[in-house]
C-alpha cells in the first residue's frame, strides 16, 4: 500500500497499544507495516461531515472513543485484538465548523512542527557523513 502524507495508522492489536494513532508524516512513507495495523485515509476531503485527516486523527485518540475501545477489545491467544470492531466506534464528530478548523489546524502545527524537526536531523545527519 502506497502511504502518503496524512493517512493514518490505527494500531488493532498488541498489548497496550490498541487504537493508538500514527500520522504519516512525508518522511514517513516508505515503510513496512505488518498485519496489526490499519491504514485509514480520508478518501474525500470535501466530505459532508467536514472530516480532515488531523480531525480524524483527534476523534480516534478522543476519550469518548478511548472508553469505547475498553469494551470491544478481546484477548485473542495472548494479543488484545479490536479486530474489524473498530467499525463500531461512534465518533464525537460536532458540527462546528469552526471547531472542526480549530482541531485540524492544531494538529497540522504539530505536524509541521515535527516535519521541521525531521528536516534538520536530516541535514546534521548528511553534513556528519561528508568527508
Amino acid at each position: 500500500m502506497d502511504l502518503e502524507y496524512g493517512d493514518l495508522i490505527y494500531v488493532k492489536e498488541g498489548s497496550y497499544r490498541v487504537n493508538d494513532i500514527g500520522i504519516v508524516l512525508p518522511c514517513d512513507t516508505r515503510v513496512l507495516l505488518n498485519s496489526h495495523c490499519l491504514v485509514f485515509k480520508v478518501a474525500d476531503p470535501m466530505n459532508q461531515y467536514n472530516i480532515t485527516w488531523p480531525y480524524l486523527a483527534y476523534l480516534l485518540s478522543h476519550p469518548f472513543v478511548e472508553k469505547q475501545v475498553r469494551f470491544h477489545v478481546f484477548i485473542d491467544t495472548t494479543l488484545p485484538n479490536i479486530g474489524d470492531r473498530w467499525r463500531k466506534l461512534l465518533l464525537p464528530v460536532t458540527r462546528d465548523i469552526d471547531e472542526i478548523d480549530r482541531i485540524t489546524n492544531q494538529v497540522l502545527s504539530v505536524c509541521e512542527r515535527r516535519i521541521e524537526a525531521e528536516t534538520v536531523l536530516l541535514q546534521l545527519k548528511q553534513s556528519r557523513d561528508k568527508p
